[in-house]
């Protein structure tokens, strides 16, 4: 008898999400956005290119410190994501 439990569950999920394409990246693909998601997605990109023009900048400071400051920029994007989705998936977040 096999068990799988909650491995088996991952996979399966990973797999689904592979094969099936996101909703944004569909609307996005085909122009169907509305104009709340166009901003949501703007706002996004802003804050992803500004953050990366951040990091192509060299900076002093140990490993640990560049780490500290790094994890606080993705989390300030994670922060934004997370507002965000309201907008960017009307119909809910896909799971």
């Amino acid at each position: 008898m096999k068990q799988e439990g909650n491995h088996g569950r991952v996979r399966e999920r990973r797999a689904k999400s592979i094969h099936s394409p996101d909703p944004l990246v569909t609307a996005i693909a085909s122009g169907a956005l509305d104009e709340r998601q166009r901003q949501a997605l703007a706002d996004l990109v802003q804050l992803v290119a500004t953050e990366a023009a951040g990091d192509a900048i060299a900076r002093d400071g140990t490993l640990m410190d560049r780490a500290i400051v790094d994890s606080g920029r993705w989390s300030t994007i994670r922060v934004a994501w997370q507002r965000l989705q309201g907008d960017l998936y009307p119909q809910g977040v896909p799971r």
